[in-house]
């Protein structure tokens, strides 16, 4: 995924509530994500 931020927290932060809503159920599955600067 990629996301255009000015800072890596808030980059972290859509991550996080995009992984929570959309990519994983929260009941069943964990998640990880890294932060990369491109």
């Amino acid at each position: 995924m990629k996301i255009d931020t000015k800072t890596t927290h808030s980059a972290e932060e859509i991550t996080r509530e995009a992984c929570k809503k959309l990519l994983a159920n929260p009941v069943m599955e964990d998640f990880a994500f890294s932060v990369e600067k491109v």
